[in-house]
């Protein structure tokens, strides 16, 4: 019956939540210790950052704080279609496993108003949703920010891609450049990252580091139009957490930067970021 199905899968979801931290925790032992100078350049350009496996108990723990239960929320991620960003340390998706993919490359969420209407009728009756949207950028084991060495391969390769490329395209670029449209629908998404970053090139050419600049850039134009995707007066509660998603070699822990988090409940927006900090903090 429907009934008995959702009682299972409460349980589920509640054992996942139970388990999950043991999971991690296992999973950040069988990893190596991360090289200074990738610590230094994680520190260096993303002060705050930490790795991203601590979390697992924190999001949770806060979402549970502001009524969000554990067999009642739904996941939506806007981040990058990278797989890296899904593997090790993977605590969003080891924690939900399902969840409803806005975002595309870059993170950008060009699922847009459709696809998060079709995501949010899903919610269970008297559920909420959680969202996390995030920008990713590798750091190396030397320190080399943009570039990250997978499983698999014996060469460094991009990270983000999409940022990658797209700021090399826009460096090529006359000063005052416009990106005219461009009728190709095949690779209409990078299109959209090129547009962003032409937009903002003078800041990022000024950075002292212009790899995590793109990140930031990304970020930005991520939540961003989030915001506007995202109703302030839905009949349910909304949990929006966002930041960059820092990738770090093969069997190195990935790091988290998280630079937003807002709860959306009763027409109200409420910052809870500071919040959830210091239950990072405590849960370590």
């Amino acid at each position: 019956s429907y009934r008995t199905n959702m009682l299972e899968r409460t349980a589920s979801i509640r054992d996942t939540w139970a388990r999950v931290g043991n999971t991690v925790n296992q999973e950040v032992e069988d990893l190596d210790p991360v090289p200074q100078p990738c610590l230094e350049a994680i520190r260096r350009e993303f002060a705050g950052a930490v790795p991203a496996c601590k979390t697992k108990e924190a999001v949770p723990e806060m979402l549970q704080k502001h009524g969000l239960m554990a067999e009642k929320t739904i996941l939506c991620s806007s981040i990058c279609s990278d797989e890296i960003n899904r593997e090790k340390s993977s605590w969003c998706h080891l924690t939900w496993g399902e969840n409803f993919a806005l975002g595309g490359i870059a993170g950008l969420p060009f699922a847009g108003k459709t696809g998060f209407k079709a995501f949010a009728s899903h919610v269970p009756d008297k559920g909420g949703l959680f969202l996390f949207v995030a920008s990713h950028v590798g750091v190396n084991q030397e320190g080399v920010i943009g570039k990250v060495r997978r499983h698999g391969q014996s060469h460094d390769s991009s990270s983000c891609g999409a940022g990658v490329a797209g700021l090399a395209w826009a460096l090529e670029q006359p000063e005052g450049s416009v990106l005219k449209p461009n009728d190709d629908q095949l690779d209409y998404q990078m299109e959209t990252v090129k547009a962003v970053l032409l937009e903002h090139i003078e800041e990022i050419k000024e950075s002292i580091s212009p790899q995590a600049s793109v990140a930031r850039v990304l970020y930005e134009e991520c939540i961003s139009r989030v915001k506007r995707i995202v109703p302030t007066d839905a009949q349910y509660p909304i949990a929006i957490m966002g930041g960059y998603q820092i990738n770090t070699d093969d069997h190195l822990p990935d790091y988290l930067l998280v630079k937003d988090f807002y709860l959306l409940k009763d027409g109200q927006t409420k910052d809870v970021k500071e919040e959830f900090l210091s239950l990072v903090q405590e849960t370590q």
